[in-house]
Formats: structure tokens, C-alpha cells, sequence
């Protein structure tokens, strides 16, 4: 999705248009989940993550400063949340173990693909955030390298 698509979207689900979210979710729901799984590691969280996620786009969308990088908005917007949410079920983790509880997440694999696992287990966090946003979301190299703040070199041999 170009740049200028991008920010007319959200600017448009700022005001209120239901078809504007709806390309939005659909252009961009593969790339946040990308994003979002390394925070949880598992399908649950994760797919949690990412409704709310959508659900704050479209309540905070008007906040939007139109012309400015809608993807890095969305970014944030995804990986605050997330860090919200680990932090969270942190404390909520801590107050059932002193009750003598345990947590264990159920498995799950249906968002569980391959691809994601094989990335997840053999890419560092760095490359894997290049390789997300070079494949799902099209970014260019450079933009890579400014956002990541490396040098462009780096990020080309990623």
C-alpha cells in the first residue's frame, strides 16, 4: 500500500468511514499480526492483540496528523499496545502465583504458519523487522534503515 493510500485511509477513518477501515484492515491485517506475534509467541494473545489493536484505530484514527507516516502511526500504535498487554498480564501473573496458580497458554496453530515459526526461530529480532516491514508492508530499504536507524548497508545484507 503506497504512502499517500496509507494516509488518505486513515484520515478517512478518522472521519468516521466504515469502507476506509475496512480496505485498511484488509491491506494491512497480515503485516500488524507480523508485527504483534513476536510480543506473545502464540496464536491466542496475539490475535487478541490484534483486534484491539484495530479497535483503538478506529476510536483514535481523527488523532491522525494527516501527512505524516500513517505506517509508522499504525506501528506504534500496535506495539504500545502490545507492551501494554505484556506489562498487564504481567501483573495479573504475579497476583495468581501468589494465590499458588499457574498460567499455562493453551497451544494453538492456526495462525501458527510455517513461515512465522521458521522466521521466529532462525532470524534475529532486528532481521525479522525488516523482513516484516520489507515484505508486508512494502517499505523501501532506505526507509528501513532511517526507522531502524541503521545504516542502509545493514539493512540491504539483512
Amino acid at each position: 500500500m503506497s504512502k499517500i493510500r496509507f494516509n488518505h485511509l486513515l484520515v478517512e477513518i478518522g472521519k468516521g468511514n466504515n469502507k476506509a477501515f475496512e480496505s485498511f484492515y484488509n491491506e494491512t491485517v497480515n503485516g500488524v499480526y507480523a508485527l504483534l506475534y513476536p510480543y506473545f509467541k502464540n496464536s491466542y494473545d496475539t490475535e487478541d492483540a490484534l483486534q484491539e489493536v484495530y479497535m483503538l484505530v478506529k476510536q483514535k484514527a481523527h488523532l491522525y496528523k494527516k501527512d505524516t507516516d500513517a505506517r509508522a502511526w499504525l506501528f506504534q500504535v500496535a506495539k504500545n499496545h502490545a507492551l501494554n498487554m505484556i506489562r498487564s498480564k504481567s501483573r495479573e501473573n504475579a497476583r495468581l502465583e501468589e494465590l499458588g496458580k499457574t498460567i499455562i497458554p493453551p497451544k494453538d496453530t492456526k495462525w501458527d504458519s510455517t513461515l512465522f515459526l521458521v522466521m521466529q526461530h532462525t532470524l534475529t529480532e532486528e532481521e525479522y523487522q525488516i523482513v516484516v516491514k520489507h515484505v508486508l508492508f512494502f517499505y523501501k530499504h532506505k526507509d528501513i534503515a532511517s526507522e531502524l536507524g541503521l545504516p542502509l548497508g545493514t539493512v540491504l545484507s539483512k
